[in-house]
């Protein structure tokens, strides 16, 4: 098609033929990723699982991942934990995917673009125009505004000593991931379901908080909800938990 165009007009568009090739090349880039992201069965049919039992490999099950070479898909393992009823991918939280669609890559031009353009529309046109990625405005937003409360709450956690503080939102939540460490025994007859030690591993929040963390998960017995420790819980459970989180960090 471009040199049909040269031909018959002569005259070459080169900006046309650079955002071309760029589309092209990323489309095989993006192709090429996926073939690396089919990640093979692994050795190993069980895991141990936060319960304090034994999680079992249940097959691979696929992920479509938004990446800075454009729609790719992860093929990665998938274990169950027939004694709790819950599911693990431990290979999202080895690449830093747990819990989203967008690759470290992709979540880090979208919060340079976020917190250095004048609006979240100018950032999503940048992302267009720089990169080639075809982005909303709300999910440069999100992932702005996701890392700034991340960076603020570890900030408040390191003038206060506390685990985290109202209105701020906990860094293992959205963009900002938390890798697991360690599992550490509960006792199920409370209303607490889990308690891991965790590091951060998207970059802004652990080069801001570069500690291990302990986050516990708690189920409020009037609603039957399930909620990290200083989230959606009473206040007075909530200054409970706070204490249980700082022990041992």
């Amino acid at each position: 098609m471009i040199f049909a165009e040269r031909h018959k007009t002569g005259g070459l568009d080169l900006e046309a033929v650079e955002m071309a090739l760029r589309t092209a090349l990323h489309a095989a880039g993006a192709a090429g990723l996926s073939e690396l992201l089919r990640l093979p069965s692994p050795a190993q049919p069980c895991l141990p699982c936060p319960c304090g039992s034994r999680a079992r490999f249940k097959g691979l099950r696929t992920k479509p991942l938004f990446t800075v070479l454009g729609p790719a898909e992860l093929l990665r393992p998938y274990y169950w934990c027939s004694d709790c009823h819950q599911g693990q991918f431990p290979s999202d939280a080895a690449l830093d995917v747990e819990d989203t669609e967008c690759s470290p890559g992709v979540r880090r031009m979208l919060a340079l673009v976020g917190s250095e353009c004048s609006s979240f529309e100018r950032g999503r046109e940048q992302m267009d125009l720089l990169a080639g990625l075809g982005v909303t405005a709300n999910a440069v937003e999100q992932v702005t505004e996701s890392i700034g409360a991340s960076i603020c709450w570890t900030t408040a956690r390191s003038s206060n000593g506390l685990p985290g503080c109202d209105g701020l939102q906990n860094p293992d939540r959205g963009t900002a991931r938390a890798q697991r460490r360690y599992s550490h025994p509960v006792d199920h007859s409370t209303d607490v379901r889990s308690d891991h030690t965790v590091i951060l591993t998207a970059i802004e929040s652990a080069k801001a908080y570069p500690d291990a963390l302990r986050r516990i998960s708690y189920v409020d017995a009037e609603t039957d909800q399930r909620a990290p420790a200083d989230q959606g819980v009473p206040r007075s459970q909530r200054e409970r938990c706070r204490d249980w989180v700082s022990e041992g960090v």
